[in-house]
């Protein structure tokens, strides 16, 4: 037997979840294959569903069931003691996969010597073989022959284990297996996994259908769950311990210890959890301390972790009640803020935060400001940012308009997904306002979270996904968008006569998210802001003089001013008549560099904007 492909199933008879994955595996291209689906004590008909497909496929499809839940571990485990197959694949039982998936990694096993294969997978929320966001499971750099420097990227960065298929032979001789009996069972096995094979390949394709719905194991959150997380851990250390693995790796299995028995676990927690207990957050630092005494000093968690957790973290460290009050209350403020009059808001807010500063530290900066404050959300590029040293424009706003602002500003960053990222939408497709406009509407930044971010001009990104994902959209009262520059660089298609709503085009993906955001809040005052005009330095020629593939930015700009009344929202016009630029030294009047403003043209910019929001009438 080549291969062998282990479901797990519990309780997926629903929706035809069971039914679509069981179809992908037993339409496989490739031949003298196994599934083996072992149904964990389901109480829902899913038992009876497999039995179909064994009868069905006979000698294809093997039923395995037993009484008492074990989680997925247990029937991976389970799995495992019956497969025959030379290579072992697992799928998650309400996920499917292309029709060649098993194939195309087993040929690039045969054309490599690999003895683990994995490809990249695509997240979407309906059945069918429509590709959704493209997620980057790997990277190239992880792949080929596995010495000790990729065996510590693939610790730090493992990857999901149902998007990959191994040689059998290198489990058996090496006892590999999962934890049974909790969730998160692959937080453990997958790392430890990957240090026994000595060679990974990618196919580099999403061939993996990640679905998303509300029974999926990552959207619920319980204390329960968290426990499973911490204990997946738990395990995870015992057994590196175990096989000699802690003095080679120990700075990546501390790192990979403390994100996820901790980091993400406190969060998680204090966000998802009805009621969070003190005594579990303290429990958490403990716990964490108790095995890396200062995790802190790890110079992966000082790299890799965002700033905000860091200082939430540290202040953590020095009281567990001051870090548990001060947190929960910075959250209750934003929530009460939308229900009180400004001047109970006022007294209150000051009350609540000045309890909350006896147990803790203020910090500052824009994302933590963000994180407390919905009323004006702004999507903008490198222009609403910092850059330069300078205050952002949406800072000011916030201040001239006496309103809370969070910046999601991202440079280099456009409204559509550049044709490029067809193939892989890694940064800059899942950062564009559709990729983020999708994700605020299924409040799901999942794609963001992971993509695999590489450009030099990234850095703050994960720290503003992780306050777009505490924000109530449901409670914004406004939206910016300020997009269009890097679309206007990127060659990007004006319009898609043939697809209204295609993303790939610049006012495509700005019909797309002007829906996706009216999905989440039917009230919402959206508000479009147009590149500026610009000049480049460098060549001595302006936005009159040059375009990149798809126009001039005058082109874009007015077909997003035509665009806007199309739709019944409001539109900045900051292109025609608002730089002066008759002679060649005018950028200096109100730009940094030709394209960035400097200070009088932040200034310029916030003041256009606030004379046509004329805050208070909406619309």
């Amino acid at each position: 037997m080549r291969l062998s492909v282990i479901v797990p199933v519990y309780n997926m008879a629903a929706e035809g979840k069971l039914k679509f994955c069981m179809d992908s595996l037993v339409n496989q291209t490739t031949k003298d294959y196994e599934i083996i689906a072992v149904d964990d004590a389901s109480t829902d008909g899913s038992l009876e569903i497999l039995r179909t497909y064994q009868e069905r496929y006979p000698g294809k499809v093997r039923v395995i069931t037993y009484p008492v839940n074990r989680r997925q571990g247990g029937a991976k485990n389970e799995g495992l003691r019956a497969a025959s197959g030379e290579w072992i694949g697992f799928v998650d039982s309400d996920d499917w996969v292309t029709p060649d998936y098993y194939e195309r990694l087993l040929a690039k096993a045969e054309e490599t010597g690999a003895d683990m294969v994995g490809c990249d997978y695509t997240m979407v929320s309906k059945q069918g073989f429509e590709p959704g966001e493209t997620v980057e499971n790997n990277t190239a750099d992880q792949t080929g022959p596995l010495d000790e420097e990729k065996h510590r990227k693939l610790l730090l960065r493992p990857g999901s284990m149902v998007v990959k298929i191994y040689r059998r032979s290198v489990i058996q001789e090496n006892g590999l297996s999962f934890p049974e009996g909790i969730f998160y069972e692959d937080n453990c096995a997958g790392a430890l996994w990957s240090l026994y094979f000595t060679r990974f390949e990618r196919v580099d394709a999403p061939l993996y259908y990640y679905y998303q719905h509300d029974a999926s194991t990552v959207h619920r959150i319980t204390p329960e769950r968290c426990r499973d997380r911490m204990r997946a851990e738990e395990i995870f250390y015992e057994e590196c311990g175990r096989r000699g693995f802690l003095e080679r790796y120990g700075a990546e299995i501390e790192y990979c210890y403390t994100l996820l028995y901790y980091v993400v676990t406190l969060f998680s927690y204090l966000q998802g959890v009805r009621n969070p207990k003190l005594s579990f957050v303290r429990e958490l630092r403990r716990g964490v301390t108790k095995r890396w005494p200062q995790f802190w000093e790890n110079p992966y968690y000082k790299e890799r972790v965002g700033e905000e957790e860091q200082r939430l973290i540290a202040l953590q460290r020095k009281s567990d009640p001051g870090f548990y009050w001060y947190y929960r209350l910075k959250r209750l403020a934003r929530s009460l803020r939308k229900s009180l009059t400004k001047k109970t808001l006022f007294c209150g807010l000051g009350a609540l935060l000045g309890f909350g500063l006896l147990f803790g530290a203020t910090f500052q900066g824009r994302g933590q400001r963000g994180r407390q404050v919905t009323d004006i959300v702004v999507f903008g590029d490198s222009v609403f940012t910092d850059i330069g040293g300078m205050e952002a424009i949406p800072d000011r706003l916030a201040q001239a308009l006496d309103m809370s602002v969070y910046n999601a500003s991202m440079g280099g960053t456009c409204a559509s997904r550049l044709e490029k990222e067809r193939r892989q939408d890694s940064a800059t497709g899942s950062m564009s306002l559709a990729g983020l406009a999708k994700a605020v509407r299924g409040m799901d930044f999942t794609v963001q979270q992971t993509a695999g971010l590489r450009e030099s001009n990234t850095e703050p990104f994960p720290g503003i996904i992780a306050g777009l994902a505490e924000i109530d959209f449901s409670r914004v009262e406004m939206v910016l968008i300020g997009k269009g520059l890097n679309d206007y660089h990127g060659g990007a298609v004006i319009d898609n006569p043939l697809d209204p709503y295609d993303e790939y085009s610049f006012l495509g993906a700005i019909r797309s998210a002007v829906k996706d955001l009216r999905e989440r809040n039917p009230d919402v005052r959206i508000v479009l802001v147009t590149p500026a005009y610009a000049w480049y330095t460098a060549q001595g020629v302006t936005c009159e003089e040059i375009e990149y593939g798809g126009g001039f930015l005058e082109d874009y700009v007015n077909a997003e001013l035509g665009l806007a009344r199309e739709l019944g929202v409001e539109a900045v016009d900051l292109y025609h008549d608002f730089y002066p630029h008759e002679r060649e030294e005018d950028w200096e009047l109100y730009t940094a560099d030709g394209l960035h403003p400097n200070e009088a043209g932040r200034e310029k910019i916030v003041q256009k904007i606030i004379d046509t929001l004329k805050p208070g009438d909406n619309r």
